[in-house]
């Protein structure tokens, strides 16, 4: 197992780590999520092989790319719907 940081955008409340927490877990290769909402930042647990961009993918489909990546306006809109009605799960 390893850990990996990721500084994220549009983390505002206890909504938007619910729906960071449920995608994320939901991955496989990915043990453990903790998310501080107000460092914007999430910690995994995962995998010796599992690739971050995974991750990092599943973050910009639900509208928290991390600080280095475009924050378009469709991101934004996509984690304020899941701060205002609670968790947004995706497939992919």
């Amino acid at each position: 197992m390893k850990q990996a940081r990721l500084m994220v955008q549009n983390l505002t409340n206890s909504e938007c780590k619910q729906t960071i927490m449920t995608n994320l877990l939901s991955i496989d290769g990915v043990n453990n999520v903790q998310v501080e909402a107000d460092e914007n930042q999430i910690e995994l647990i995962i995998h010796d092989n599992f690739d971050v961009n995974n991750v990092i993918n599943k973050l910009n489909q639900i509208g928290y790319p991390p600080l280095d990546m475009i924050n378009a306006l469709g991101v934004k809109v996509k984690s304020y719907v899941s701060c205002v009605f609670g968790p947004v799960a995706t497939t992919a």
